[in-house]
């Protein structure tokens, strides 16, 4: 039976962004973050696609199993360590590196009697204001800790903006707390990669461009030599003629102005297209059919959304019910769909719903 709404994840695309990624930082190992679902593309099914990655990072210890029971023996990450005795046994079991970002869990340590077997990443405040030490509690926190292996990290504010004062800023702060002290270093996020060479260090952690999608505000992961892994298509259920005057789909938002074939989708806000796709008057979100661009008309609802199907007609090529739509993806860049809608490429990768059916090949 053909899915409704299909997910195509491109392994052979994945590998091609992290060798691209290692080539743009060739001094640094990668730490893959492989976060909220691998950024929805499903964490279980990309597990085996990620050797090229030197390390995996993710937030929860769930997540942690996830990769471990799909094969990942690899270095891996939990970016907020450890909330409790239950996350800091598991962290042990799993052999998961832990980011310690706050005294609660250097308080949990010592009092639970365990001993991490694991390597420490020490996280320091330097301009975010949202998890992180001090800088001038460095000192004490090395004397504190007892690990087999420590390292320094940091997150930026705004390293999508070149030139950024505050990045400068962060970086100078960081480096001049860490000067010397002879531990692994990492700052870069995906943007800080392309924006601040200068400040990729010993590790660079990368989440957006993995998947084959800038970071940056302007451009698409194509610009920068990569490979989109996520086709998200879904097909028409209907193809019918309108005529002027005729208005379309909830609260009669759109009116045809001429005669016109439109088509019925199969996908909405269920299976986590969002609604503020609907036609607006400042602008229209587009869907590829058959190598057309045809903007969506009147409103998004949960499992269906109306396209002009124009566009394809001037191609002189026929459609018929059950043509593939492609929501976002190869041909159609996620950026630019998040763009039309005024919203950002991780929200849609992360919001698509249980009844997508995922294909990785």
């Amino acid at each position: 039976m053909r899915p409704r709404t299909l997910a195509h994840i491109n392994l052979g695309a994945l590998r091609h962004n992290l060798l691209a990624i290692k080539a743009m930082a060739p001094h640094s190992q990668l730490m893959a973050v492989v976060k909220a679902n691998a950024y929805g593309h499903g964490l279980a099914g990309i597990s085996k696609a990620l050797q090229e990655a030197d390390g995996c990072a993710v937030a929860t210890v769930e997540e942690a199993a996830t990769l471990r029971e799909n094969g990942w023996q690899g270095r891996l990450l939990l970016l907020q360590g450890f909330a409790d005795t239950s996350e800091l046994d598991a962290s042990i079991e799993l052999n998961a590196d832990v980011v310690l970002h706050q005294q609660s869990q250097l308080d949990l340590l010592a009092n639970s009697g365990r001993k991490l077997t694991q390597a420490v990443w020490i996280k320091l405040e330097t301009g975010m204001h949202r998890l992180g030490f001090e800088l001038d509690q460095l000192p004490r926190l090395s004397q504190q800790l007892c690990a087999n292996q420590v390292h320094v990290l940091t997150h930026f504010a705004e390293a999508e903006e070149k030139n950024s004062a505050a990045v400068q800023g962060q970086i100078f702060r960081f480096e001049n707390t860490v000067h010397g002290l002879g531990y692994s270093k990492s700052m870069a996020n995906s943007a800080a990669i392309l924006n601040y060479p200068q400040s990729h260090a010993d590790w660079v952690r990368s989440g957006l461009m993995v998947y084959g999608v800038s970071p940056l505000a302007e451009g698409t992961g194509k610009d920068l030599g990569l490979l989109p892994v996520m086709t998200f298509s879904s097909r028409l259920l209907a193809v019918k003629t309108c005529q002027a005057g005729d208005q379309v789909g909830y609260g009669s938002t759109y009116t045809c102005n001429d005669e016109m074939l439109i088509g019925t989708v199969a996908v909405g806000y269920g299976d986590g297209y969002p609604w503020q796709a609907s036609s607006r008057s400042d602008g229209q979100t587009q869907v590829l059919i058959a190598g057309a661009l045809c903007p969506i008309i009147g409103r998004v609802s949960m499992d269906m959304l109306a396209v002009d199907l124009r566009p394809v007609e001037e191609l002189g090529i026929p459609v018929t019910e059950g043509e593939t739509v492609i929501l976002w993806g190869e041909g159609l860049p996620v950026e630019e769909v998040a763009c039309s809608i005024g919203t950002i490429a991780y929200e849609l990768l992360c919001g698509l719903s249980g009844r997508v059916k995922y294909l990785y090949e």
